[in-house]
């Protein structure tokens, strides 16, 4: 399928516009520039080519240049009646003056009228007189005389919203232009590369990840990027991703909150395999990821989020107030934070606590809604986004998270790939979490004494746990060289009261049990990635084949059962 730059499906609505004999009123990005025939241009541009192809003369009214003859000089086309407008000429007038030349030049013409905002606008009512230029537009394109002339009447708004009402009025043609999409940013890119003016430094970056990556920027935002590059200075990735973070934030207010620490799936987390394998299996196709991390509390969840969102090239993103005291505000504040979700894409939307999904909280004496209803309606609203972006290509990747896997909506939990995150199982795994902690807190550590420390412990600790006590290892460690010794870890390790315990089990075989690919098994996972020696937890492998790639689910259930009647 090929792909439509934006000009040519504006080009679309203006052939209907002759056509028809109507109106067409361009809304949204009307103020970027576009891809149009290997160059950057402005939409009057497109529209003055588009007209000389067809020898119409154009003819421009705005209100700070009043009337122009916009019609291109090499053209055939030109303008045989200009209307005479002094300056500060009501628009009532003008519009008069502008279809009566129309009238006497007998010539198809193109009309642009570039405010449309202004009298069109969709927070105020109009006044009288442009209520006037609103009935005289419509006369005119609702006239049969004047639709088999076949001009071009076009508005055009450039910064505030005009009033849908309008848009659906008999005579008008609507069109909303969008931001660009993935293969016009990409285009843009090349077009930049090239300019010998201004051009555009991306080193190691490609035109092909820039266009991907930049989705919710606009041309002249890519445009404006590149006066900070140069040859020693290219763009980088993050550049690109803070800029549509400065975006997000401005469109969301207080209804996403964006998760600005990144952690690289290999040099910042320890162990998890599966999380590991599973950003391999789906790490070509950067565009849909749907994942649900199941697990207790402290095993990374969220790290594992944050990792495979920078995997992906994406900014992770939460949902955070969205819920309202008010009758509809909620329903609507969601729409509007999906709007921008998409709008923005790629993104990775992170959502914790999906057992909940509550939206946020709500607060205020007087509820004009019960919480409950709200919260059905919301959910409902999630679960039928959720179906409609999975077909699709949509750039939006899901990563859903919870510590209680028995409450997590079976319609939900079937939409997503279930990924068990459990505590860290092998030394090695645990004194490396220990390294990358000291590495943060600028202290060392003897990594080979950290894990003969824990080799030698039966304890199990989640990652949460071995950060905590960190910092008891670090007040033991070595006096001269500050080094967190083998001693200094072995002491930390006997000081902790509190490990892993049968609440922990009950929601780590709860994330097995709806675990439904073999390979996410966490050592399934790694021996898949090279590691053949890796073992399941023990406490796991009473309901494990003898080669722990079979889960006997009746005795897994028993377990789960007997630890839910003991209150855990």
């Amino acid at each position: 399928m090929i792909m439509k730059m934006r000009l040519e499906k504006i080009e679309e609505y203006l052939k209907r516009g002759i056509a028809e004999g109507s109106c067409v009123l361009i809304t949204g990005q009307t103020s970027d520039s576009f891809v149009y025939n290997g160059h950057l241009n402005p939409l009057i541009d497109g529209i003055r080519q588009f007209s000389a192809e067809r020898n119409m003369p154009i003819i421009k009214y705005s209100l700070d240049r009043q009337i122009e003859d916009l019609s291109v000089p090499t053209s055939k086309a030109k303008l045989k009646y200009q209307p005479s407008i002094d300056e500060g000429t009501p628009a009532t007038i003008v519009i008069d003056k502008v279809f009566e030349s129309l009238k006497k030049s007998g010539q198809p013409t193109t009309v642009i009228i570039d405010f449309a905002e202004a009298i069109l606008s969709d927070t105020t009512t109009p006044t009288l007189d442009e209520s006037r230029v609103l009935q005289q537009i419509l006369n005119r394109v609702l006239e049969a005389s004047f639709r088999v002339q076949k001009h071009l009447i076009i508005m055009i708004s450039r910064v505030g919203a005009v009033n849908s009402a309008f848009a659906q009025m008999p005579g008008i043609i609507a069109c909303n232009i969008a931001l660009p999409e993935q293969g016009e940013r990409e285009a843009a890119v090349e077009i930049m590369l090239k300019s010998q003016k201004s051009p555009l430094y991306l080193g190691d970056m490609t035109p092909s990840r820039l266009g991907r990556i930049s989705g919710g920027l606009d041309i002249d935002a890519l445009s404006r990027l590149r006066r900070t590059t140069s040859q020693n200075n290219p763009l980088t990735r993050n550049t690109v991703l803070n800029r549509k973070k400065e975006v997000i934030r401005k469109q969301s207010g207080g209804t996403l909150t964006i998760h600005d620490e990144e952690r690289d799936i290999n040099e910042d987390i320890a162990g998890l395999a599966q999380v590991k394998l599973f950003i391999k299996n789906t790490q070509s196709d950067k565009q849909n990821i749907r994942a649900l991390l199941l697990g207790p509390p402290g095993t990374g969840k969220t790290l594992c989020a944050t990792a495979v969102a920078k995997a992906m090239d994406t900014i992770p993103i939460s949902l955070a107030q969205v819920k309202s005291m008010w009758v509809g505000e909620s329903e609507r504040q969601f729409r509007q934070v999906i709007e921008i979700i998409e709008r923005n894409a790629p993104v990775t939307l992170i959502l914790d606590e999906c057992d909940q999904l509550s939206m946020g909280s709500r607060s205020g004496s007087n509820m004009a809604q019960d919480s409950s209803s709200v919260d059905t309606s919301l959910r409902g609203m999630l679960m039928e986004w959720l179906g409609d972006i999975g077909s699709t290509n949509s750039g939006i990747s899901i990563i859903a998270m919870s510590n209680n896997a028995n409450g997590v909506d079976p319609a939900f939990r079937d939409r997503l790939t279930t990924i068990p995150i459990l505590e860290p199982i092998t030394a090695a795994d645990k004194a490396r979490i220990a390294m990358i902690q000291l590495q943060r807190m600028e202290r060392q550590g003897d990594e080979a004494g950290i894990k003969q420390a824990f080799a030698e412990s039966p304890k199990i600790f989640t990652g949460r746990q071995i950060v905590k006590m960190l910092a008891k290892a670090t007040r033991c460690a070595d006096k001269d060289s500050g080094v967190v010794t083998y001693e200094a870890m072995r002491d930390a390790i006997a000081g902790m009261l509190r490990s892993f315990g049968s609440a922990e089990e009950l929601m780590s075989l709860r994330a097995i049990k709806f675990t439904d690919e073999r390979e996410y098994l966490p050592w399934m996972a790694a021996r898949l990635l090279g590691n053949g020696s890796a073992e399941a937890p023990e406490y796991m492998k009473s309901f494990l084949s003898s080669d722990q790639t079979e889960i006997d689910h009746e005795r897994l259930d028993a377990r789960i059962t007997d630890l839910v009647n003991r209150g855990y």
